[in-house]
């Protein structure tokens, strides 16, 4: 435990540097989830483990093929309804149920006769559809007459490319990035819009320069679409706005991301696009920072790769990269720059995900076979 004092009048924090030697299974950490209960779950390379403050528990889930307990822990997502757990695993998802305590296991059908599967996200639509999306081939929804996750196309028509993201409106239809390009698909008339076939005349679908495999898109309170595109044979990713009122697309390639990390809002509707550069925008799509990665500048930024971030419930904004933990607060104008130490040694971190838990404490993980930290925000 060591504690990091800033300059006068910022937060005090104390920060705990945990290891196998503390009762991790593995450290390399992949994702981190804090349940409605407030129990900690932390996916390793090498299980699943509940993390209760004080000590770690190894999962041992009770399936037909133990050797399930100790795959790598690729994402989760609660189901708070439903009281269920669900851990995608690399050879398929197992379900947590914490009110029956039951554990169930459910392949993944996705056609090769052997080999695991890449699974970036979990979650469930408001249609009931439990979504698992695949970086390797596509996108799968759970089938409970199969008791397995099948490609989506068994429920839903097919896209006009690999489903590479998801979003939903009001009505329940969907918004998918796609390998080529945007779609969007009326859940009741069962159609899909694209630029090819744009049937529904959706204004954004008309744009020529969303016809490129979709990295991400994120629809702002305020009514913008920001999009991360990768065209075929460019060296980096493209990134535009779309303002839905106005109709009107706006390119950004002077303000290049590269590869975007994470875009959320912030508690004064300012939107942070996260990626090989950090920008805000306000809730006109106007762009009011640029973060240069500089050491001498006035936030200090020195990194060269990005790999998380998140806002806390302080109006802090952390940002885990190659080079440290930054965490930058708006007001104040400025980002403070950690260094963690182990044996007075400075450690070569590479966070994987950053959480903040009810209690306030922030939870940075890593995937570099190195460390897992706790940050704790002093009472100032």
């Amino acid at each position: 435990m060591i504690p990091f004092t800033s300059a006068k009048g910022q937060s005090s924090y104390v920060y705990t540097h945990y290891t196998t030697e503390d009762g991790l299974r593995n450290n390399q950490v992949i994702s981190l989830l804090c349940d409605s209960r407030g129990y900690m779950w932390i996916g390793t390379a090498n299980g699943l483990q509940l993390y209760d403050g004080l000590s770690f528990r190894f999962i041992e889930f009770p399936l037909a093929n133990p050797a399930i307990s100790r795959e790598t822990v690729q994402c989760m997502y609660e189901d708070k309804a439903r009281k269920t757990l669900w851990i995608a695993m690399l050879t398929g998802v197992v379900a947590y149920n914490y009110h029956l305590n039951t554990y169930h296991f459910y392949p993944v059908q996705h056609g090769r006769r052997e080999g695991s599967v890449q699974m970036s996200v979990i979650t469930r639509d408001t249609h009931g559809h439990l979504w698992t999306i695949s970086t390797q081939d596509n996108a799968y929804i759970f089938d409970t007459a199969q008791n397995a996750f099948v490609p989506y196309t068994r429920f839903l028509a097919e896209a006009p490319g690999k489903i590479t993201t998801l979003l939903q409106d009001e009505k329940g239809n969907y918004l998918f990035g796609t390998s080529q390009g945007l779609c969007y698909y009326d859940y009741q008339q069962k159609l899909y819009s694209y630029y090819q076939h744009n049937r529904q005349h959706i204004p954004y679908l008309d744009q020529p320069e969303f016809t490129h495999a979709v990295n991400s898109v994120y629809h702002s309170r305020s009514g913008i679409l920001y999009v991360s595109l990768w065209p075929y044979g460019k060296s980096a990713p493209y990134f535009y706005q779309y303002h839905l009122r106005e109709r009107r697309i706006t390119p950004a390639l002077e303000l290049n991301i590269g590869g975007l990390r994470r875009t959320f809002e912030d508690k004064n509707n300012n939107t942070w696009i996260v990626g090989d550069k950090v920008l805000l925008f306000d809730n006109t799509g106007r762009a009011i920072e640029e973060m240069l990665i500089e050491p001498n500048t006035r936030f200090g930024l020195d990194y060269s790769q990005m790999y998380s971030a998140e806002p806390d419930n302080r109006g802090n904004i952390w940002l885990a990269t190659n080079n440290g933990l930054f965490v930058f607060n708006k007001e104040k104008q400025q980002f403070r720059s950690t260094r963690f130490l182990s044996n007075g040694q400075r450690v070569n971190f590479e966070p994987t995900d950053i959480l903040e838990t009810g209690d306030g404490n922030i939870y940075v993980s890593s995937g570099d076979k190195d460390c897992w930290y706790t940050i704790v925000p002093s009472a100032s």
